[in-house]
């Protein structure tokens, strides 16, 4: 109880989460994002519920003290703030809605979004070692008919994003992809997207190794 406590008072320090109460335990993920049930504060709110994506910056690099330093991170971050911009400006019902963009805060950052269940990846493993996670959830199954539009969503959601944004995900797995209470598929996810342009830089020289066996 105290742990929850701790975190919900870290969270407070959060503005945009003073419009918003918080519902319990972490009940769902995205990779190093830990997702918390929230409602509205705000009088006449047009979305009252939402979810709301927490990065704790502090417990990430502690979780690596032993193969990295603070610094080192910084990347790490600075991935996520571009994911999180490309989110924003996505505007395509197959990618997850912002209501309110990042909040970057030197001990964690902070997204609201619409409502998620949990990630497909949540719900393949039954949401274990996830707290908050109801009985419900937990029990979710998914039928070939609900997979099968799923995957249809995908591959219209990834043809917006290559032919319209220009745009290459480059992270597509199961926890990228967000699971909605309409049973609907979403794209999140987006820290290591770039465009459908880049070129990566050349290889340092054109030498090639070949290896010997003694």
């Amino acid at each position: 109880m105290k742990s929850l406590l701790g975190k919900v008072e870290g969270l407070l320090g959060s503005k945009i989460l003073q419009s918003y109460s918080l519902e319990g335990q972490v009940h769902a993920t995205c990779g190093p994002w830990s997702i918390y049930k929230a409602r509205s504060k705000k009088p006449g709110a047009i979305v009252k519920d939402v979810s709301v994506w927490v990065l704790d910056k502090r417990k990430l690099i502690d979780a690596n003290k032993q193969v990295a330093r603070p610094k080192q991170f910084e990347p790490v971050f600075e991935q996520q703030r571009n994911g999180c911009q490309h989110v924003n400006r996505l505007k395509h019902p197959g990618v997850i809605k912002v209501v309110e963009q990042l909040e970057d805060l030197s001990s964690q950052m902070v997204l609201v979004t619409e409502v998620v269940v949990g990630s497909l990846r949540d719900v393949l493993t039954h949401f274990e070692g996830i707290p908050g996670a109801g009985s419900e959830a937990r029990e979710m199954q998914l039928s070939t008919l609900e997979v099968k539009m799923g995957v249809v969503q995908l591959a219209e959601t990834l043809a917006f994003l290559h032919n319209d944004a220009t745009l290459v995900h480059c992270g597509i797995s199961p926890q990228a992809v967000m699971v909605t209470p309409d049973g609907s598929w979403k794209l999140a996810g987006f820290a290591h997207a770039v465009a459908s342009n880049y070129a990566a830089p050349a290889p340092a020289s054109n030498v090639q190794y070949q290896y010997d066996d003694p």
